[in-house]
């Protein structure tokens, strides 16, 4: 039994594993967002591609919608990012990507974030669009390779700052001309609230614990 354990261990981190978790990286990151050429079809923004316009600019959400039926219509933009982000974690998940992100990002995450490091792909994908961050992260879950102590504590990450590197670069980008600092520097600040976040839930899930047990 402890054979074959190893022997799962030394699978966990082959080299298409590490490999494949380095194109994960690139393609969830956004790193090769305004890339040209064929370079571009590593990115997921790009693979997510755009609504066509039917008038005016407008797609088929039209404008002016309220209510349950522009919930709706809302909804139902979510279906590509979601589908396109649970299906390329299937891919890299069946070439070995996951075990190799499980292998080299536990011993640095476990300590930080108190999460897996199976969780490294979903994080990635949440600084770049919360709504594949969400469902990977809800996949992970279900799939039973992060707990729900872990998942409650890697929501709590995501959700500050959600989508950070679109949001911030995208969102942002008017005012970095007007701030006393580099435009890298509120960003950092960013990041570091979200793992101050994650740390204070698990805090107050190690509490409630230890509340329940007395």
């Amino acid at each position: 039994m402890e054979e074959k354990k190893n022997e799962s261990s030394k699978k966990g981190l082959s080299v298409v594993g590490v490999i494949m978790l380095a194109i994960a990286f690139v393609v969830f990151s956004g790193a090769l967002t305004d890339a040209e050429g064929p370079l571009k079809v590593l990115d997921f923004s790009n693979l997510l591609g755009n609504f066509g316009s039917i008038s005016d600019g407008s797609n088929f959400r039209g404008s002016g919608g309220n209510s349950a039926r522009e919930g709706f219509l809302f909804a139902l933009t979510l279906c590509p990012t979601v589908m396109t982000a649970m299906g390329l974690i299937q891919i890299f998940e069946n070439y070995g990507a996951l075990k190799a992100a499980e292998k080299l990002l536990t011993p640095i995450m476990k300590p930080i974030l108190g999460i897996p490091g199976q969780a490294s792909l979903a994080l990635v994908g949440s600084l770049s669009s919360s709504d594949a961050g969400s469902a990977m992260t809800r996949e992970l879950y279900d799939d039973g390779k992060i707990t729900e102590d872990e998942r409650d504590v890697f929501t709590a990450f995501q959700y500050s700052s959600s989508g950070i590197i679109v949001n911030y670069f995208g969102g942002a980008s008017s005012i970095f001309g007007s701030i006393t600092v580099g435009a890298g520097v509120p960003f950092v600040y960013l990041f570091i609230i979200k793992i101050i976040e994650a740390n204070l839930m698990r805090l107050i899930i190690k509490l409630e614990k230890k509340k329940a047990s007395k």
